[in-house]
């Protein structure tokens, strides 16, 4: 085969090359440098370049003056380009930039660079040179190739051009064809060899082309490529799968598989598979060929046992010099065919007796079926069978038989159910039986014991949570937690189910219950109802009393008192606030930092009342404190006294100077009368826009007054042994107090100035008819 020549253009990636010139980096060596910008090399020359191929030169240009320039560039020869177009350059400073030549035709460029104001030429010339390359050969045939070797043939790339070449080799993308390498760098003259490869995966004609030219993409010359694979080629002499039809299972069903080998070489077959494994076929290997000459046949059995009913589906897979042969392989398990889960009692109360069914299902066709009998194998066996006469017809798809289990002894039960179905191969189906009796071991403290809810408004649910807990080292379980009496007032949140719940020593179960709204206010009832446990063993339970009156409609408006967080030694104060229609008295169950600070305002605005008791709040320590407040409504109608739980936080103890209220207290200004003298209570606040309240005490009667702004109160009476609290407080709660008694000496001298939040003791008070004034009284705790 001849030879072919061919030329054309290449554009080549970054090269860099020298510049010509007499002088250093091609600079006239007696022409000394400019005072401004220079170029370095000063002329730019590529020599020879393949048309439409490039080549770039680095060039340095340097300002050698004494002030910043900017250079732009004004022209730029044909064929040639410059980057970047704008810089610029303080003094002393170099930049590199980018000279690029671009030849569209084979002949010679030259020109110069020039930028604005005349500051620098830079000269660059070039030569455009024809790309040209010769190939051994322009087609390449590798004949036939057996599938799965590879052939390998060679072609020569010679370079025929002027100049130095790279050639890139593309290939089409049939994936038969590989050829390496894709890349030659050839010098003027000289060639290089280009390895070509075919593979073929299977047998078939395939054809490709490879493409050798100046870049990636670019036109150039081609070489077409052809190849035959060939090989074994087996078949299967029959259409679509192969049906095994209904087969009962238990039995087995035949069928002949025969494969013909089409191709041009012997086939050799590698072991056979069933896909997927577990599928109910099979291949009798000792019948399987393991090489068919070409053009001739063999033939193997299958094998279809299905082990239950239904239909199956598998695919046989052979495989022949790399070509895997599929056939579809069907059938159907059509006999009755029975299932059973064992039957697990799980844990059981000792001394419970439980019943249960045990499903016999019929997984295959449908239609009747008999049972003739079914026993409990063991002797003595703690499981019996409910009495049921046999045999039995069945025409669902499954039967129950009801199973009882008596739990006499602690400890694990097994036992083996026999069910007798008659049918052939699976005549008798057994089933395993279990359950577990623990040992009694709960030790179970209940808190609270009592869960007493009060009267509760019956238009809203309410929660409460009981807790549980082992105290033991035994065995505990919990079997069940139910309400004995009004169970339907009750939801019981958690647990959800009545499964036996297991406790470890030490190990709590905290029991979520709510008390369900009324439907309307005829419900409306006082409910004592027994929550019970069953815990243990049979009989053993523990009781939690819940006691709650929901009534329709409410009787009463309830605002909560809400405290500050309050530092420890300072005060708060707050007002438990109710609207009804009958007056009430209120009992505080309550730690000591949270006492009732006076007698409750009551006011009747209509036929509605209003009562506010003021709460005091004197924490002594970090802490949340909480309380209860029992109100009870002074009606008949009312069977419960409400409760509402009080809650305040204390925090760290301030430093001073502390922003909290403080009162001083400054004694008693006695005012003179014709009867019976009054008093004047001297109470100095820390600012005048705080609140302040009074209560008076003589023995066991109290009473109570306000003022919006200043702390002085005249009494009406200057009563001997009077205690005055004084508490001030601002909009959010916030309160300083103090205290003091007025004490009659019988002229011995007046009494003396209680203590106060400032810190400071009260001031003494006057003396009596010939006395002496009182002491002082006593610094407060304040800061």
């Amino acid at each position: 085969m001849g030879t072919r020549r061919i030329g054309w253009l290449l554009s080549f990636a970054f090269f860099a090359i020298s510049a010509c010139g007499d002088g250093e980096n091609g600079t006239d060596p007696e022409t000394p440098p400019a005072a401004g910008p220079i170029a370095t090399p000063s002329v730019v020359d590529f020599g020879d370049v393949v048309v439409r191929g490039t080549r770039e030169q680095a060039v340095e240009v340097r300002n050698e003056g004494k002030r910043t320039l900017v250079l732009s560039v004004t022209s730029v020869p044909v064929g040639f380009e410059f980057e970047p177009r704008e810089f610029e350059l303080a003094p002393g400073e170099s930049v590199p930039v980018l000279v690029r030549f671009l030849p569209l035709a084979e002949r010679d460029y030259e020109g110069a660079i020039e930028f604005d104001a005349g500051l620098l030429t830079i000269p660059v010339r070039g030569r455009g040179v024809e790309w040209a390359v010769e190939l051994g050969t322009g087609t390449l045939d590798f004949g036939t190739v057996e599938v799965g070797t590879v052939g390998e043939r060679v072609i020569a790339v010679t370079n025929t051009a002027r100049t130095e070449l790279e050639v890139y080799v593309s290939l089409s993308d049939d994936g038969a064809f590989s050829v390496e390498p894709d890349r030659l760098e050839l010098g003027p003259g000289s060639f290089g060899a280009v390895h070509v490869r075919y593979a073929p995966q299977k047998r078939t004609t395939n054809q490709g082309w490879i493409e050798f030219g100046p870049c990636l993409g670019c036109a150039g010359i081609r070489v077409e490529l052809a190849g035959r694979g060939i090989g074994p080629e087996i078949v299967a002499q029959h259409d679509g799968a192969i049906d095994f039809g209904s087969t009962p299972p238990g039995t087995q069903r035949r069928r002949v598989l025969t494969i013909r080998n089409d191709g041009e070489l012997r086939a050799r077959l590698a072991r056979p598979r069933i896909v997927p494994e577990n599928a109910p076929f099979r291949v009798q290997l000792e019948t399987f060929p393991t090489r068919i000459e070409r053009g001739e046949s063999a033939s193997a059995t299958l094998e279809f046992a299905p082990l239950e009913a239904g239909d199956h589906e598998a695919v046989l897979e052979i495989e022949a010099g790399g070509q895997i042969l599929s056939v579809p392989l069907v059938g159907r398990g059509t006999a009755l065919a029975f299932e059973v889960e064992p039957l697990d009692f799980g844990v059981v109360a000792l001394g419970a007796e439980f019943e249960r069914s045990l499903a016999l299902r019929n997984t295959g066709e449908a239609g009747p079926y008999r049972i003739f009998g079914a026993r409990i194998l063991e002797a003595d066996s703690p499981f019996s069978l409910a009495p049921i006469d046999f045999p039995v017809d069945v025409w669902d798809e499954a039967w129950e038989l009801p199973v009882v289990f008596r739990a006499e002894e602690t400890g694990e039960h097994r036992a083996t159910l026999a069910i007798e179905t008659g049918i052939p191969g699976e005549s008798v189906v057994e089933v395993e039986i279990r359950a577990y009796v623990p040992e009694p071991g709960c030790e179970l403290k209940v808190d609270p014991p009592v869960v007493y809810l009060g009267l509760v408004d019956g238009a809203f649910s309410h929660r409460f949570e009981v807790e549980i807990r082992h105290l033991g080292e035994g065995e505990c379980y919990l079997w069940d937690v139910a309400f004995e009496d009004d169970a339907d007032a009750f939801r019981i949140l958690q647990p959800e189910a009545n499964e036996p719940i297991f406790l470890e020593p030490g190990e709590a179960l905290r029991i979520e219950v709510e008390l369900l709204p009324l439907q309307g206010q005829a419900d409306s009832r006082r409910i004592s109802a027994v929550l019970a446990i069953d815990h243990s063993k049979r009989g053993e339970q523990a009781f939690v009393e819940v006691i709650a009156a929901p009534w329709l409609p409410f009787p009463v408006k309830i605002e909560q008192p809400i405290f500050p967080e309050t530092p420890v030694g300072k005060h708060s104060f707050a007002f438990l606030s109710l609207e009804g229609n009958d007056s009430a008295t209120a009992t505080l169950s309550t730690p000591p930092e949270i006492r009732q600070a006076g007698p409750a305002f009551q006011e009747w605005i209509g036929t509605r009342r209003y009562f506010r008791i003021p709460l005091l709040f004197s924490p002594t320590e970090e802490s949340v404190v909480r309380g209860t407040v029992e109100l009870r409504l002074n009606s008949s109608f009312y069977p419960e006294p409400i409760l509402v739980d009080l809650e305040a936080s204390a925090v760290a103890a301030c430093e001073a100077p502390c922003d909290w209220p403080s009162i001083e207290c400054l004694g008693w200004e006695v005012i003179p009368a014709t009867i019976t003298d009054r008093l004047k209570a001297l109470a100095q606040p820390s600012s005048e826009e705080l609140e302040c309240l009074w209560v008076f005490r003589i023995g066991a009667n109290t009473w109570y007054g306000a003022s919006a702004q200043g702390c002085e109160e005249v009494t009406d009476w200057a009563w001997d042994g009077m205690h005055l609290e004084v508490i001030a407080r601002d909009d959010d709660g916030r309160a300083a107090l103090c205290n003091q008694t007025y004490v009659v000496d019988d002229g011995e001298g007046g009494s003396g100035g209680g203590g106060g939040d400032s810190g400071e003791g009260g001031a003494g008070g006057e003396g009596g008819l010939g006395g002496e004034g009182g002491a002082g009284g006593a610094s407060g705790a304040g800061s």
